[in-house]
């Protein structure tokens, strides 16, 4: 089978899966129905390009922080996320009106490589830039089963796909490059750092509690988030330059 047709099964049964969950009776999360298909779609289509996928769901409440709904490992290393929103909300985070997506995007755009869909658009970013296209299924998957990509072009989608799970992280050569690199990362878990802090009972919480006390008493939350984040980011980078294969955080 070529590529192209691997596709174009893969999107029909994956529009299969998600009109078969949508008939069933009952209310549930929109976007949690997602990811199942698309866990079975991307190892399918990894599958095709001769790479062993693997994907992992984020069990965190949103209200807690910005995670990506899904991370793609490819032979064992993270390569992308996958961000998921619900029926005919679109794929574009850069157009989002409602307030919560917004602020999400801000956090989620310093990713290097994210895919975001509602089941029929996908997009995919890199840094907050769309790199390519969107894609879109001529018909609409949580109605018409395998029909609303019958007459997909695989080869459309393929570009996409491929790029995202080829990904490679960009080695830097040059202190600036490695800041511009380590940069959004940081950022990152800076946010994540304070959507945790509020929580008495999480260890963030008390790690910053014994921070304060023993180097920067007047640190308020923001100043502790930045100095954490960048502490930790630059770290994990310096443990790796000294030969650490496997981190135990």
């Amino acid at each position: 089978m070529s590529l192209e047709a691997a596709i174009r099964a893969a999107l029909g049964d994956f529009a299969n899966s998600l009109t078969a969950k949508f008939a069933l009776p009952g209310t549930a999360n929109p976007e949690d129905q997602l990811k199942n298909p698309i866990e079975d779609f991307f190892i399918t289509v990894g599958a095709a390009l001769d790479k062993h996928v693997k994907v992992r769901t984020e069990a965190q409440l949103r209200q807690e922080g910005a995670r990506p709904d899904m991370a793609i490992y490819v032979d064992g290393l993270i390569c992308g996320y996958i961000e998921l929103k619900q029926r005919d909300f679109g794929a574009d985070p850069s157009r989002f009106r409602e307030e919560r997506s917004k602020k999400q995007w801000e956090k989620l755009k310093n990713l290097p490589n994210i895919i975001y869909t509602d089941g029929r658009d996908w997009t995919l970013w890199r840094k907050g830039e769309r790199a390519g296209s969107l894609f879109r299924l001529d018909g609409d998957p949580y109605e018409d089963g395998a029909k609303a990509a019958g007459t997909i072009d695989g080869a459309a989608f393929e570009p996409m796909l491929r790029d995202f799970l080829d990904w490679k992280p960009i080695v830097p050569h040059s202190p600036p490059e490695l800041a511009a690199y380590l940069a959004p990362l940081a950022r990152f878990l800076r946010e994540e750092v304070l959507a945790s802090l509020p929580n008495e009972n999480s260890p963030v919480h008390l790690l910053a509690n014994e921070w304060r006390g023993y180097f920067f008493p007047d640190a308020d939350d923001h100043q502790f988030a930045d100095a954490y984040a960048q502490t930790v980011t630059y770290a994990l980078l310096l443990a790796r330059l000294n030969g650490a294969d496997k981190l135990d955080l």
